[in-house]
């Protein structure tokens, strides 16, 4: 054996093999009908044939079926048979064994007469009566023409064409529409007098022609005379038959059935068409699903059906699917490879003889389908590896879907590598020696399951749908295999009952995966635990028979219903459309998109929805009303709404009615039920619950994806009775030409990617525009092909050739604009402007990123320095940068309103304007990027004169000793202007920019001024002349006090301090200068003066500190000092205040220096001799006291006082009295104390002695003594507490004892130590053991637990290092009397004595 190899290795799939025949495969060889193997159900249909053509039966034909029986392959093969030799017709019968009576009927039916058949498929575009009838009128001329009949009943047509083409209107108006571009190659340039004559005199072939092309232009425009009705239909059909000598027309019309699922009302149509064959023979070959399933009734149904004969259902039996399957097998050419496989076929199929054994001997007893079946295992075996169970569901599976979705030939077929797994996917995956190599049941779940629920009947989806509402995802893959598998076969046996193979039951699910390595019962055993688990439960079936079925799959049924009822009544369209945003299936290209305000409505909420759109209206946006519709009676509301509304003319709106794609009942049920097992499920599983709530979802999706696959009608008072659009993209370019009517020069046309259209990059758009640079999201080149014949073309629009260029018709409305801002008045345009005259109609701009490219490309000339940007309150020099935002603005501007926008203007610039910036920019030394306007240049200048020591008016002073070229008095004029500009408050010119306009017009007679003013302004003039100003000011006071004080020359920076301290220097005026002078005059008199009382001054500061530290020395509060100083108060009260601010106020210096002159040797006086003053403000609290202690109280005093308030320093005063004479007091018991002991006080005697001062006492004596010694030790002890504790240390006499080394120690042992001292007996060895491990003090020893602790545990150490032999020594002297009674003792209080007693009885 060879190493392992997958399935595909050996044999691949048959590339004739088609999942759907087709009348193209037939015709052009690829299938051959003669294949078609002719079944019973397919006998039956040729008979039915014959019937009707042989004019027996007056009525139609219908072929029903589910998916992948092959009713279209049948349908097709009688419409073969039908246009075959007689030849062929004899051998297919011959082939297959059939009868020769039917065979020479049919010969006869085809032979008696001309038989034109008709094959069409598809019908899902059919929406209305008008496309029933122009898709069966092409398909019959098709045909006709097909068979060279060149009589196509045209004259019928012909006439209502030229009848409406008579009418000078209608000829003037269809002769407009055929000039359009799009028609243009249609009619071939032809006017409409040519197409009249050509439907007058041309030949049938270019009647019948030029009649379609007319008919599309009417379809289009909404031409409704030229179109034939439903009657107009039937008499042409009739005529073509009659004019053609036609025995019978067979019109087989396969996939029908979305037919009637896209008309389930409007079927009157189709019901006039099929009445034909009562009187013609036209006869229709309908082939659908199963007919009695697509009607809304039964009363519609019998209306239909009774127009055909009864339906035939095309049946494949078994052993013809399973040798189509094996057909599909190529086994590989490659004889060594060929071999293998049949050897490993071998073992597959002895694998699966039991299964196979099985399933043939249980299809002998059983009908499948109404139909004996006669299958082998040679059959069975022939699709290995494909399971024989999967093949027989995989045969039944497509009766699980409502419409043509998925089929065993599908299946087999399918190229789909990823999310389908089909069967190729199967075999490029797996090989026969792989796990699994058999394709199982469960391997079919992706394929009709896995890739959504889209056209599963709804009973077979809730089944299915059960999978992920049950935790699958946490289930072992053998239990997932199970659980699909009889998900499987409990959908199918749903829709087929009666076949016991396909029962989910213990047997079949166990005989699902035989052969596959499988022990037997193993699936049963999974499946056992699933019911155990409470995912699926057995239901008892009869006979002692049960079935695996989903748990709760159907819920409780009775409150399903009540929700689903109670649901739908709540559900309204226009809520279902907000929750699928439906509006969003309506998507429009990038370049309209924001052309178009769109909003969606139902029929109940019709009237308020277009209302609130047309509330919102936009002068430069198209407003859409897009209707939709559950179903077609809603359908039919809101076209008769849309009519009604577009007949009144109330309203500019586009109408675009989406109801030709309504949700459908297959959908609206899916979602009802959805929604109502959400809920059911809400309170309990939520996980449930939410899978059915996404269900529902897909639902709305489902019904968006149906909308913008379908078609449309757009109404408009252009097309008051609607335009038909067959799918999205019709009416996309729809829109497109809407738009291009009323805005023919926009940039919608220009063909450019979709970034282009979106309002992203607008700044970088208008650069890139100004620039004629091509990067970033504008690396477009088809941008440089849309604007041809202007880009980097110089004046492009004064080209009279390139008149009809959109761009240049932008361009010259945009230079109207420009030039009439420029002659106005202000002599400037705002950039909105412009662009606002470019929204409207015929330029249309919107903001995208496209129009900011084309609006800096038309603006590029004014990007430059010869304009100025300005927003009304300053300018600048026009620059790229400037431009671009002045665009971005502008557009963001209408997107998004700003209330602080200002606007950005466009400003034209003089040659004095010119003069003055480049004078200002070299003066000034100011870079000319930042000099660009005259506000810019303001800025700057006053910057630049901040920067300089003094104003430059202060030049004037010197500017004679300077040598220059222009005459003095013009260059002080221009300094007093530039000071002007500076602050317009200082100048008599109107404005700033009268201001520039003279200094320009110096600067152009005197060029040399430039030269001159820059030697001038500088600081060094400045300060020059600012010091020769000073100097002469007042006959030069200033300089003869500064030399006074000796200040060094100082004068001058104070001036240039005062200067700067409130503003730039450029805001002073000569006469606001000389308030600054005469301030800083001031300030050197005050310092002259105070210098006399002061240490040496020569500055503000150094008076300052000075007399701060005066009144620092003032013990006295200025609050209670005033009242008793008289003339000196107020100056004190300046004092005072400098004091509290730390600084001599602006406003106050006049009064002080004043004061300062009067008072001064009268302060001096004051400041020497304090106590007078002292004694008049404290004499209450100091009565009595005499001179020396007020003195020494007045001493003790701190400083600051001053600035403290009256009740303040009383209450200070009052209190440092009353701590003063306690001082007094308690000094003479601690001089006591020390006088007596030697110490400090009794604890610091106690630690002096490491000895507890109390143990000194006798018991009697303690208690006093305690309190005593609390009140030496108190910190403020009371006047009365001090004279009882002097008294006492008068009176006690223990003081010697104290003094007394034997007698401590003697105290200290007995009344420390106690008891312990038998064992203790050296006082200072206990004393040191204390202090290093007791933390208490020594003054606290005395009757303290913690100390008597470590007494004990001294006591006891010495115990048990000896000290127990002194007790010995005692107890051996004692008799046994008295020993007895020392036990006893310890007895009563020793429970451990106690025991140890009893342990040794």
């Amino acid at each position: 054996m060879a190493g392992k190899k997958f399935y595909k290795d050996y044999f691949n799939i048959d590339p004739k093999y088609y999942a759907a025949v087709t009348a193209d495969l037939i015709e052009s060889g690829m299938v051959s009908w003669k294949s078609f193997y002719p079944h019973e159900t397919f006998v039956k249909l040729l008979e039915k044939t014959h019937t009707v053509l042989s004019g027996k039966d007056p009525r139609s034909l219908w072929v029903e079926g589910a998916y992948g029986t092959g009713k279209s392959h049948a349908a097709l093969t009688v419409k073969s048979l039908l246009d075959a030799t007689d030849e062929e017709v004899k051998e297919y019968f011959e082939d297959y064994g059939l009868s020769n009576d039917l065979c020479q009927k049919l010969i006869a039916d085809k032979n008696d007469g001309l038989l034109l058949t008709v094959h069409r498929i598809g019908s899902g575009s059919i929406r209305s009566d008008q496309d029933l009838i122009l898709a069966i009128q092409d398909s019959i001329m098709a045909a006709l023409e097909k068979r060279g009949i060149t009589n196509r009943g045209e004259t019928a047509l012909k006439d209502a064409a030229l009848k409406w083409l008579d009418k000078k209107a209608n000829k003037d108006y269809f002769n407009t529409l055929i000039a359009e571009e799009q028609y243009a190659w249609t009619f071939g340039g032809h006017d409409v007098d040519a197409v009249i004559e050509r439907l007058q005199n041309g030949s049938p072939t270019q009647i019948a022609k030029t009649m379609r092309d007319i008919i599309t232009v009417a379809e289009d425009n909404g031409i409704t005379a030229l179109r034939m009705d439903i009657q107009g239909m039937a008499e042409w059909i009739k005529s073509v038959i009659s004019e053609n000598q036609i025995k019978a027309i067979l019109f087989v019309w396969d996939e029908f059935t979305e037919f009637f699922q896209n008309n389930p009302n409007s079927l009157t149509g189709f019901q006039t068409l099929a009445e034909i064959s009562l009187s013609h023979p036209f006869y229709f070959m309908i082939v659908s699903h199963e007919s009695r399933s697509l009607f809304l009734n039964a009363e519609t149904a019998k209306k239909i059906l009774d127009r055909f004969v009864p339906p035939v259902k095309i049946e494949l039996p078994e052993n013809m699917a399973f040798r189509l399957m094996a057909q599909a097998m190529k086994i590989t050419s490659d004889a060594m490879l060929k071999n293998e496989w049949e050897e490993y076929k071998g073992e597959l199929t002895d694998d699966l003889a039991s299964v196979c054994t099985y399933i043939t001997s249980s299809m002998k007893k059983t009908s499948s389908l109404g139909q004996k079946t006669v299958l082998t295992e040679l059959e069975l075996q022939a699709i290995v590896p494909i399971h024989p169970y999967a093949a027989l569901l995989l045969k039944h599976l497509s009766v699980a879907f409502s419409s043509n979705q998925r089929s065993m030939f599908d299946f087999i077929i399918s190229n789909d590598m990823t999310d389908a797994k089909a069967f190729k996917w199967f075999i490029n995956n797996y090989g026969p020696l792989d796990r699994p190599n058999l394709l199982t049941i469960d391997m079919l779940w992706d394929f009709f399951y896995g890739k959504g629920q889209n056209g599963l009947n709804d009973d077979v989806r809730v089944i299915l749908d059960s999978y992920s509402l049950l935790h699958s995802d946490k289930m072992t893959p053998d239990e997932q295999q199970v659980l699909k598998t009889i998900l499987l076969l409990q959908a199918i046996s749903l829709r087929i009952s009666d076949v016991e193979l396909l029962k989910p039951n213990e047997q079949n699910v166990d005989l699902a995966f035989s052969g596959t390595g499988w022990s037997k019962g193993k699936a049963r055993s999974i499946a056992e635990k699933l019911v155990r688990d409470g995912l699926l439960f057995k239901r008892n079936v009869g006979g002692g028979k049960s079935e695996y079925t989903i748990a709760n799959s159907t819920g409780d049924a009775a409150t399903i219903k009540k929700l689903k009822d109670t649901i739908i009544k709540e559900t309204k369209t226009q809520d279902l459309i907000t929750n699928a945003d439906l509006i969003g299936a309506v998507t429009l290209p990038a370049s309209i998109n924001g052309r178009y305000i769109l909003n969606g409505a139902a029929y109940g909420n019709f009237t308020p929805a277009l209302a609130k759109l047309v509330a919102n209206v936009h002068s430069e946006r198209f407003s859409v009303f897009v209707t939709f519709a559950v179903d077609d009676d809603e359908a039919a509301q809101v076209k008769h709404q849309i009519i009604n509304s577009v007949s009144s003319g109330k309203y500019d709106v586009i109408y675009v009615d989406a109801s030709l794609s309504p949700m459908g009942k297959d959908l609206f049920e899916q979602y009802i039920e959805s929604m109502a097992y959400s809920r059911y499920y809400a309170q309990n599983d939520k996980h449930r619950a939410g899978e059915f709530q996404k269900q529902a979802a897909n639902c709305l999706n489902d019904w968006k994806s149906k909308i913008s696959n379908g078609a449309f009608m757009l109404y408009s008072t252009d097309y008051p009775s609607g335009k038909r659009l067959a799918n999205l993209a019709a009416l996309q370019d729809e829109f497109s030409n809407i738009n291009h009517q009323k805005y023919y020069y926009g940039l919608e046309d220009y063909d450019v990617k979709r970034d282009l259209f979106v309002g992203t990059a607008l700044a970088q758009g208008a650069e890139c525009g100004i620039t004629q640079t091509l990067k970033q999201t504008f690396k477009e080149p088809k941008l440089e092909a849309a604007l041809a014949g202007a880009w980097g073309v110089e004046k492009y629009w004064e080209d009279p050739t390139k008149r009809s260029l959109p761009i240049v018709q932008i361009k010259l409305k945009a230079e109207e604009i420009i030039q009439n801002g420029f002659s106005s008045p202000v002599g400037r345009v705002a950039v909105s402007d412009i662009y606002g005259e470019l929204e409207e109609a015929p330029f249309g701009f919107r903001a995208i990123n496209l129009a900011a490219f084309v609006m800096g490309f038309i603006l590029k000339e004014y990007a430059t320095a010869d304009f100025f940007w300005s927003n009304g309150s300053t300018s600048e020099s026009m620059s790229v940068d400037k431009m671009k935002m002045a665009i971005a603005n502008a557009m963001k501007q209408t997107i998004s309103p700003d209330k602080n926008y200002k606007g950005d203007y466009i400003v034209a610039m003089s040659a004095e304007q010119r003069a003055f910036l480049k004078c200002t920019s070299e003066v000034f030394r100011i870079p000319p990027a930042q000099c660009g306007s005259i506000e810019s240049a303001r800025d700057q200048i006053r910057i630049s004169m901040k920067k300089l020591s003094f104003p430059i008016w202060a030049v004037k002073t010197i500017i004679g000793d300077a040598e220059i070229r222009t005459p003095v008095t013009v260059v002080a004029t221009v300094i007093d202007d530039y000071c002007g500009i500076a602050n317009t408050a200082n100048s008599s010119k109107e404005s700033e920019s009268d201001l520039a306009n003279a200094i320009g017009q110096v600067v152009i007679q005197h060029p040399e001024i430039i030269e001159d003013l820059s030697q001038l302004l500088t600081n060094d003039f400045c300060r020059k002349g600012m010091l020769a100003y000073i100097d002469a000011y007042q006959g030069g006071i200033l300089k003869s006090l500064a030399a006074q004080i000796k200040d060094g020359g100082a004068y001058l920076d104070l001036v240039k301090q005062r200067f700067t301290a409130d503003a730039a220097n450029w805001v002073w005026s000569t006469d606001t200068a000389n308030d600054k002078i005469n301030d800083v005059i001031l300030d050197y008199r005050i310092i002259a003066e105070s210098a006399k009382s002061l240490p040496p001054c020569s500055s503000m500061h150094d008076v300052l500190s000075g007399w701060n530290s005066r009144t620092n020395n003032i013990k006295i509060a200025f609050e209670a000092l005033k009242k008793v100083t008289g003339d000196l108060a107020p100056f004190l009260e300046e004092l005072y205040r400098m004091k509290q601010t730390n600084s001599i106020s602006e406003q106050s210096r006049e009064t002080f220096y004043t004061l300062l002159v009067l008072q001064r040797d009268a302060f001096d006086k004051f400041y020497a001799d304090q106590i007078p003053y002292f004694k008049l403000v404290t004499d209450i609290f100091i009565n009595g006291m005499d001179s020396e202690d007020i003195l020494k109280l007045y001493q003790d005093i701190p400083a600051g006082q001053f600035t403290k308030s009256s009740s303040e320093y009383m209450s200070y005063i009052e209190s440092a009295v009353k701590t003063f004479i306690q001082n007094q007091a308690k000094k003479r018991l601690k001089d006591l104390w020390m006088a007596k002991t030697g110490t400090k006080d009794p604890r610091n005697w106690s630690e002096q002695y490491d000895t507890p001062i109390l143990c000194m006492l006798d018991d009697d004596e303690r208690p006093e003594a305690k309190e005593i010694f609390s009140i030496i030790l108190e910190n403020s002890p009371s006047e009365a507490s001090v004279n009882r504790a002097i008294a006492y240390l008068n009176r006690v006499t223990y003081f010697d004892k104290l003094a007394n080394k034997e007698i401590r120690d003697r105290c200290f042992m007995s009344r420390v130590v106690g008891d312990y001292s038998l064992m203790l007996d050296d006082p200072q060895y206990i004393r040191d053991e204390l202090i290093s491990h007791c933390s208490v003090r020594q003054y606290d020893w005395m009757d303290n637990s913690t100390v008597q602790r470590q007494i004990e545990i001294l006591a006891s150490k010495k115990y048990k290092t000896g000290g127990s032999e002194k007790v010995w020594s005692v107890v051996e002297k004692m008799d046994a009397t008295e020993l007895r009674l020392y036990l006893k003792d310890l007895i009563s209080d020793n429970i451990k004595v106690g025991i140890e007693i009893l342990k040794k009885k």
